[in-house]
């Protein structure tokens, strides 16, 4: 089967495509239900530039040399796919042209606001191609497929089946199959106009590619409503001011501009202007240049000319050199005919004939609008040649000339990702922008991603589990090392974590939505950051952003130790949002009580870093009048934010923040997934992180999924934090401090500060000290039997095995350890001789 046809991803012969074709509206209506996953079309192309990298390019080299391109120029060629296939490059063109690396889903324009926004596809996009470039139909096709769209291409048999074999490649690196339905590329002539009108009668849009002639016949067959993007041709030019002409390098620059590939590409110079009205200085230049144009011309090896391209150089040089018996115009041509300079007196912009002929034309800069008006609607780059103080005023006059793109001579074909083209962004061109306001209905919500269930991203299949030894131990490579974290503090040796500004500003976006789904209310409430700041801890500087993002009023106090002034900023300033640890809520409000509840003022606590327990919580509530206590965020410093609570999630149940992370729980004592209700470690894997990758990391926590659906309609999965690994300790059996906590919760009433101490008495008796804030209303030997009666393995070793002293220790808040850098409470200290 010759590879002209391609239907839905799959190659078909042309006598099936001939039956196909009549029916093809019927399968875009079933299509159009489907969504294109932007990661999925990025990670194919991914896949497929590896295997072109390395060196599985027969197919692609012999189609372009079938097509009657020289082997160099279809190195090239495939050079550029490959360039244009890098995921860092097409997440960065998603990013600059639609905002975010996923922009079709409906997000909330602002925390303050009601009105959600997304990009959407038009739907089915057909791309008609010039048969001069090969690159441009399989790069319009991906830029169709970013944009999300079913793409159909018209292809040019002077192109070959080269475009069809690349989009082939990119669709079946996919081992989903997802982005066939999205893939349609025909080999058509342009007389068969009863299948291209069926076409364009089908189409929500039609990029055209072309010069004016083919833009319009594209319009004249194209029904009424149809989004015709065109993409016609386009004329570029130099500019030097007075103050460079004698610039070398300068001028060097502008001549490779134009022999580089044979000024072939719209943003290759036509014209060189030169900023004077002075004929005679104009000459000179000329003349001054020809001999740089020589030397440069003769680095590059002469690509072939067809004859009609020939006589058109030769047509466009002879009337030039009638011209100067007029004294109108003159011709520098080098002996050899490589290159010609074509002075010409008169400033209006000319197309060249192209294979390094350049018009060196004078224009002040005062003119530089008024000239080149005429062609405006064409203009594209000009490579401009200035000082600093002349910069302002000159690319201001070419802006407001038509001027597209403004660049630097030697760089006139450069580009970047994400950049315009024709002063517009191609991927905004192919969407339509959406909008939703239901008002109290998404009450609450940030974005629609939160209603969908989670789809298992891409994890390689040989990806072990990591801990905290492996995530201090991988090596980041520094240009993915600009914001530095502690982690950890309370499970082990502090350790390093390291983010990008970009993956920092990500996740405290999320942690914002997340915030917001856990009744922050940034139009009116008043917020009091209190969490810990320096010392490397990433919580006070954390939550500093994430209020900024909400556009929340925010008095950035930190935990700071004068409670008096804390208390008294609170008040005078109307604060009733406070956000900070348990541990220094519990100070706080315990030294500033009768001042605090004379106010009455603090309606929300949101807490973070340490679980608060329902007893404090309540106390809260019915001491001092809060009326919401809630988790702000769970996360940690090392793997960013990792849950949330919205309005129906009590106590430790979080819902995954799937914005940002991936959460498996597997089996305490193998890698395997838990059953349903099972207690298992939590694993996650980072949506959105750079250098220092966190696929499977395993946090240190335990927890269970909670299966049922949550009252907020979110389908987010929900699991129950339980503690951490380092909440377990072997004193003989293992114990667990949550256990502990429970049962003064339960039983006692008591939810402030629980610190267990752990040693070894003189008789070789291990001992547990549990301390807790001297507040609590039962004596020692009270609560000293409450707990042994209610955790019975703990009773066995100190009642009927004299194995174990268990002591309590009633003290000031003040007195309890604590993390220096974060202010946690050292839940478990071990003071025990390892030996």
């Amino acid at each position: 089967m010759h590879k002209e046809f391609l239907w839905r991803g799959e190659w078909i012969s042309r006598e099936e495509f001939e039956k196909k074709i009549p029916a093809i509206g019927k399968h875009f209506s079933e299509d159009l239900r489907l969504r294109l996953d932007p990661g999925i079309l990025i990670r194919a192309c991914s896949d497929y530039r590896a295997s072109l990298l390395s060196g599985k390019t027969e197919d692609l080299m012999d189609s372009l040399i079938g097509a009657g391109n020289a082997a160099e120029h279809a190195l090239e060629t495939i050079k550029e796919i490959i360039a244009f296939l890098d995921p860092e490059f097409l997440f960065e063109k998603l990013k600059r042209e639609l905002g975010s690396e996923n922009p079709f889903i409906l997000h909330r324009n602002d925390f303050q606001g009601d009105a959600f926004e997304a990009w959407a596809p038009l739907g089915m996009l057909v791309h008609v191609v010039p048969g001069n470039a090969p690159t441009v139909a399989p790069l319009s096709v991906l830029e169709g497929l970013l944009s999300g769209n079913i793409n159909v291409l018209k292809n040019s048999s002077k192109n070959g089946n080269f475009p069809q074999l690349v989009l082939k490649g990119i669709v079946d690196a996919d081992a989903s199959g997802s982005l066939k339905p999205f893939v349609y590329a025909f080999q058509l002539s342009s007389s068969r106009k009863d299948i291209l009108r069926l076409l364009f009668n089908t189409a929500h849009g039609i990029a055209a590619w072309g010069g004016e002639e083919s833009v319009a016949s594209v319009r004249k067959m194209s029904p009424e409503g149809v989004r015709i993007i065109d993409w016609g041709h386009r004329i570029s030019f130099s500019y030097v001011s007075n103050k460079m002409k004698e610039d070398i390098p300068t001028l060097e620059n502008i001549a490779y501009d134009i022999c580089v590939i044979e000024q072939q590409a719209c943003s290759s110079p036509q014209c060189l202007y030169l900023e004077t009205s002075d004929n005679e200085e104009v000459l000179k230049f000329a003349k001054s240049f020809s001999s740089i144009l020589e030397k440069v011309s003769r680095t590059f090896p002469q690509a072939e000319m067809s004859i009609p391209e020939m006589a058109e150089i030769t047509n466009v040089t002879q009337v030039t050199k009638l011209g100067a018996s007029l004294g109108e115009s003159e011709v520098i041509e080098s002996a050899e005919k490589t290159w010609r300079i074509l002075v010409d007196y008169k400033s209006g912009l000319r197309p060249s004939p192209l294979y390094r002929t350049i018009w060196i034309k004078p224009l002040p800069k005062e003119k530089i609008v008024s000239t080149l008006r005429p062609l405006r609607t064409y203009l594209q780059t000009a490579g401009l040649a200035c000082t600093l103080d002349e910069l302002a005023e000159i690319s201001t006059e070419l802006v407001q000339a038509g001027v597209t793109r403004i660049k630097s001579p030697g760089h006139m074909l450069e580009g970047y990702a994400g950049e315009p083209h024709d002063g517009v962004y191609a991927l905004q061109r192919y969407c339509r922008r959406i909008c939703l306001q239901l008002g109290e209905l998404t009450k609450g919500l940030s974005n629609f991603s939160d209603l969908e269930e989670q789809k298992k991203p891409f994890i390689p299949e040989s990806c072990a589990i990591i801990g905290k030894e492996d995530f201090i131990n991988k090596k980041v490579p520094d240009e993915f090392s600009e914001i530095f974290f502690k982690s950890g503090g309370t499970s082990g040796k502090p350790k390093l974590a390291v983010y990008t500004y970009e993956d920092y500003h990500k996740q405290m976006f999320a942690a914002s939505e997340a915030l917001f789904a856990a009744g922050l209310n940034p139009g009116s409430d008043r917020c009091m950051n209190l969490f810990f700041g320096g010392h490397l801890y990433g919580g006070f500087i954390s939550f500093w952003t994430i209020l900024e993002g909400m556009g929340a009023t925010q008095f950035p106090m930190t935990a700071i130790s004068d409670l008096d002034h804390v208390a008294e900023t609170i008040i005078e300033n109307k604060v009733d949002t406070l956000l900070g640890m348990p541990f220094y809520f519990s100070q706080l409000f315990e030294h500033n009580a009768k001042e605090l509840k004379a106010y009455g003022g603090i309606k929300k606590i949101f807490y973070g870093g340490e679980h608060m327990n329902k007893a404090q919580a309540n106390f809260y509530k019915n001491e001092f009048g809060v009326e919401l206590v809630k988790s702000a965020i769970y996360g940690s410093n090392d793997a960013g934010p990792l849950g949330y609570s919205c309005t129906h999630c009590e106590g430790s149940i979080h819902h995954v923040l799937t914005r940002t992370q991936y959460l498996e729980i597997l089996k305490i004592d193998r890698d395997e997934a838990v059953g349903k209700g099972e207690t298992g470690r939590l694993v996650f894997t980072s949506l959105c992180r750079k250098g220092q990758d966190l696929y499977r990391y395993e946090i240190g926590d335990l927890g269970r999924w909670v299966d049922e659906a949550c009252g907020c309609g979110r389908k987010s999965p929900r699991f129950e934090l339980l503690g951490r690994f380092g909440d377990i300790f072997k004193m003989g059996p293992l114990f667990n401090y949550s256990e502990f906590a429970g049962i003064l919760e339960a039983h006692c009433d008591y939810g402030g500060e629980l610190q267990l101490i752990l040693d070894t008495t003189r008789e070789n008796k291990q001992q547990i000290t549990l301390r807790i804030n001297k507040n609590a209303e039962l004596e020692d030997h009270q609560l000293r039997e409450i707990i042994l009666d209610h955790y019975a393995m703990l009773a066995e070793m100190v009642r009927d095995d004299d194995l174990i002293e268990l002591v309590i220790d009633q003290i000031d808040a003040e007195s309890f350890t604590k993390i220096e850098s974060s202010g946690k409470l050292h839940k478990i200290i071990d003071n025990r001789n390892p030996a």
